[in-house]
């Protein structure tokens, strides 16, 4: 069967959000972890945050056509949820004020990314000026993370006991 032609803006566009993305999860991991403990989910995602996490996990147990590869909890979230776990206030007292200086900006910026990270999910074409948010958003966590600990960070996925 002949392969549908990918647009290459949309591979680019995922890239980007690949990278913004798992670096997000990492540094959360890593910064939470380091104030918290390794066990910091159960006290500083929100109620309905971790459900979702525990839920999500249950689901993909009881799918047994799909081979289960534990992940870290924060893989089970959604990416606004991100957000929402870095601005809030103990997280961000304790762990990324230091890093963003700004909640808004960061607030912001993840905000401003998820309508784009939503059409590259759902297989819509970004646009130009979507690739170009995406740029300045690298941008900016490159400017607060360090542009090598970005890309580090992208680089693992963190496992997780089953």
């Amino acid at each position: 069967m002949r392969q549908p032609q990918i647009p290459e803006d949309n591979i680019c566009a995922f890239r980007s959000l690949f990278l913004i993305e798992n670096a997000l999860r990492e540094l959360i991991i890593e910064e939470l972890s380091r104030v918290s403990g390794g066990a910091w989910f159960k006290q500083r995602l929100p109620g309905d945050v971790l459900k979702k996490y525990r839920d999500g996990v249950t689901f993909e147990r009881k799918t047994k056509w799909v081979q289960l590869v534990p992940h870290h909890p924060i893989y089970y979230i959604d990416f606004p949820d991100l957000r929402k776990l870095i601005v809030r206030a103990d997280n961000w007292g304790d762990a990324f004020k230091e890093i963003f200086q700004n909640p808004d900006v960061i607030d912001g910026t993840l905000f401003e990314i998820e309508l784009i990270r939503n059409k590259v999910a759902h297989n819509r074409k970004v646009s130009d000026e979507d690739l170009e948010l995406l740029q300045v958003a690298i941008t900016k966590l490159s400017a607060s993370i360090g542009e090598e600990r970005l890309v580090s960070l992208a680089e693992r996925c963190t496992s997780f006991p089953a």
